[in-house]
């Protein structure tokens, strides 16, 4: 059996942390006749229980940040279409917090795209973002809770007979004909009695038609009345211009007000009982300041409007009523909130405000609303369009809003919905929103075979997330591919545009921190070396052919020569095709050969990047002062970061590449002897704690350390690091307070149960770390 390094301790209780650390440093780099020492097991277990910070170790730690997600994205859209799959560890687009990209590729329509890639453990939720030709892009959430099993996206639906809505069909609203044709109204006209202001219609005390049919055709500007109810049907019908100075009060069942070609009302109408308004093609009710007060709902019979209403205001009580307008109504307010009205266009309809929190809407064409629209269920037929400055569905039972096929829903500002929104079954209704508010997200709350655009370049984070829990897919305002034909029924429609992707964007970074005095514990502020890691993956046909590995050397913390090599895991030396390092620095010491690729002595390709950290950074060696790693200190001083790129290109292309591959190590040199039975070993080098079965074939062997250290760890990688200032250690050394002499409060509780605190790199205590 090899013999890891020989160190010999002497009364060890009685020494403080320091002396235990240097001493021992001292002795490890001592390597001199092979007799002098040897391996003592108990002296090693008591230094490492005394020396570690980190206590308790989850026994299944393997100190990795990271795990590799597997995913599967599918795309039913359009036909011949290729499109590009993109994955974030964020909502993309958005400059409030930039997203990291984690996967990419192409897949043709009907396809499926598989991925493997690598994302922080402390992201569950991750963001896939379908890319079109012409740069459109849709997103859609997904929430990782297992990574053993596959995550499974669908853009689009696959074509199946189980749809719940027929494509010919739609959502379909309420229709209904003119009460009267023009033919009836004459012929009720040739038979009415002419009204007299302040006489009842239809009571003894009256005036009585035997037909019960009304007319009011001479002038109506002195017409005056109020209607307390009849026992039989009638009908008052206006053919003149009727302005009455006093409100008309219609009290009592039984009276149909119609307003037919030619006529007009402007004034206030209160309307309540079983009694209705109708308004034929040609009639009119207009003015600033005409209000319509309709009670009880007209206990059920249809308000119609077929000519044009042009008022202030429309106010109904009670419930399962309805206002039916065939043509043209204009608003300042539509008031209706008992539960069971509706409100039904199928013309052109403009309102200020619509004010419906209890009742329903069913558009059919074209309806406008500059104010706040809230309504309890809202009905979008075929090729129909709804804007408005806000929406606000409020209902506890049932769907909010069904969209027809190639219609839109435009909301100037934000959505407030408490429960769900469907579309016809064919991804082809859109609703477009800059914003979402909602208090509940359960079961009932969700967004169904509709696409949803959110927001532009401005739109909050906050706001996008919240919308791709409710909603299946969001696309970028203009973006989706949705189309809504022009027409008076939808304004100007929907014509997508090109969108705004680019493949300029920022990949993850992962910051590699080791503590350089393995195999015995240093001072735990891992920052002796500092790199920052990215990986960019080009691919032909799904397939990686070639990766650009950016280097980043950020800060230096050791006092004495390191170097860094790259070593490829579980990736074959044969299917190596070629390794280029763009701005190393191999000229200056000599722990790695100035090679490109190491030894075919190491089972996997090794490439060197740096033989002295110091010279790599600073350009000298002769001052070892310690880079980037404290501000403000003689002996320490503040270097630009050196920038390297490893290029390897594959003989056949792989199918993954990630982290699991990148064993990136330092090592320094072994100097003035040799370790137990390791003569020819000629560096001591630095693994992550998953790479400690790898070392190069050059390295030291310190199997009996590493036993007895069990889970601890030298080295880690974290994504976007913020490391420790020199001596301010990851987590406190015992008997010192924690929140004045250490970095991450949570590093414990994360390093004592994997499963807890996976977020502790994004708590830092301030002022701890360097950046």
């Amino acid at each position: 059996m090899k013999k890891p390094v020989r160190i010999k301790f002497e009364g060890m209780s009685k020494w403080i942390y320091f002396s235990i650390l240097f001493s021992s440093l001292f002795l490890l780099n001592s390597c001199v006749d092979k007799n002098d020492y040897k391996f003592n097991t108990d002296y090693v277990i008591e230094l490492y229980n005394k020396t570690f910070p980190v206590k308790d170790i989850d026994p299944a730690q393997d100190w990795k940040t990271t795990s590799v997600v597997k995913m599967n994205v599918t795309v039913y859209e359009d036909e011949l279409e290729t499109y590009k799959i993109k994955v974030y560890d964020n909502f993309p687009y958005n400059e409030e917090e930039p997203a990291n990209r984690l996967a990419m590729g192409t897949i043709e329509n009907g396809k499926t795209l598989e991925l493997s890639f690598d994302a922080p453990l402390v992201k569950d939720t991750l963001y896939v973002s379908r890319v079109d030709r012409s740069n459109r892009r849709l997103v859609q959430m997904v929430v990782v809770n297992d990574r053993n099993s596959i995550s499974n996206v669908v853009f689009g639906t696959a074509p199946s007979r189980a749809y719940s809505y027929n494509i010919g069909t739609g959502v379909v609203i309420t229709s209904r004909s003119e009460p009267y044709t023009e033919a009836q109204i004459s012929s009720m006209l040739s038979t009415a009695l002419e009204v007299e202001s302040w006489k009842a219609i239809g009571v003894s005390y009256g005036i009585i038609s035997k037909t019960g049919v009304y007319k009011l055709t001479k002038d109506g500007a002195s017409y005056k009345f109020s209607f307390n109810g009849s026992d039989r049907k009638c009908v008052l019908i206006v053919t003149t211009n009727w302005t009455p100075s006093e409100p008309v009060n219609v009290g009592g069942n039984n009276l149909t007000i119609v307003i037919a070609n030619g006529g007009s009302f402007s004034g206030t109408m209160n309307i309540s009982n079983s009694s209705n308004l109708i308004v034929l093609k040609g009639g009119r009710i207009e003015g600033a300041n005409t209000k319509i007060y309709i009670s009880n709902a007209s206990n059920g019979m249809i308000n119609y409007n077929g000519g044009d209403i042009d008022i202030n205001s429309i106010v109904i009580n009670g419930g399962n009523g309805e206002f039916y307008n065939a043509s043209n109504l204009i608003l300042d307010l539509y008031n209706a909130t008992d539960a069971g009205t509706v409100l039904v266009n199928k013309g052109y309809c403009s309102i200020g405000r619509i004010d419906a929190l209890n009742g329903n809407i069913e558009n059919g064409c074209y309806m406008e609303t500059p104010g706040d629209f809230s309504v309890t269920k809202l009905a979008m037929g075929n090729q129909t369009m709804l804007k408005c400055n806000s929406l606000n569905m409020n209902q506890w039972g049932n769907m909010s809003a069904i969209i027809g096929q190639n219609s839109m829903i435009d909301c100037a500002t934000k959505m407030k919905t408490h429960l769900a929104i469907q579309g016809s079954g064919f991804n082809n209704s859109l609703v477009r929103i800059r914003g979402i508010q909602t208090d509940y997200l359960d079961s009932r709350h969700y967004y169904k075979d509709v696409t949803v655009e959110c927001g532009d370049a401005t739109t909050g984070i906050a706001a996008r997330k919240q919308l791709t829990k409710l909603c299946k897919s969001v696309a970028i305002i203009g973006e989706s591919s949705v189309i809504v034909p022009a027409g008076n029924c939808t304004g100007n429609g929907n014509s997508p545009g090109t969108g705004g992707d680019t493949d300029v964007e920022s990949s993850s970074t992962y910051t590699y921190c080791y503590e350089d005095y393995y195999p015995i514990p240093g001072d735990y502020d891992f920052n002796d070396i500092v790199m920052d890691v990215s990986y960019n993956l080009i691919k032909k046909k799904n397939k990686i052919i070639k990766v650009e590995i950016p280097v980043k050397l950020v800060a230096v913390g050791a006092t004495y020569s390191i170097g860094a090599a790259l070593q490829l895991i579980n990736i074959p030396k044969s299917n190596i095709k070629s390794v280029t390092v763009t701005n190393g620095d191999l000229n200056f010491g000599t722990i790695f050969a100035t090679q490109v690729i190491e030894s075919d002595m190491n089972s996997f390709t090794v490439i060197p990047l740096y033989n002295d950290a110091h010279h790599a950074i600073s350009g000298q060696a002769a001052n070892r002062y310690m880079y980037n790693t404290v501000k403000g200190h003689e002996n320490y001083t503040d270097a630009s970061p050196r920038d390297m790129t490893v290029t390897i290109e594959f003989v056949t292309p792989i199918d993954y590449f990630g982290l699991d591959n990148m064993d990136l190590f330092i090592a320094r040199p072994i100097i003035n002897g040799y370790y137990e039975g390791q003569e020819d070993k000629t560096r001591v080098e630095v693994h992550l704690r998953e790479f400690w079965g790898y070392r190069t074939a050059n390295g030291a062997n310190f199997e009996n350390n590493e036993a007895i250290a069990g889970n601890r760890t030298w080295a880690i990688a974290v994504p976007n690091f913020r490391y420790p200032y020199e001596r301010v250690p990851i987590f406190k050394i015992e008997g010192t307070n924690t929140d004045a002499n250490s970095a991450y409060p949570y590093f414990q509780q994360w390093a004592s149960d994997r499963n807890q605190a996976k977020d502790w790199y994004l708590r830092p205590n301030s002022g701890s770390t360097y950046r």
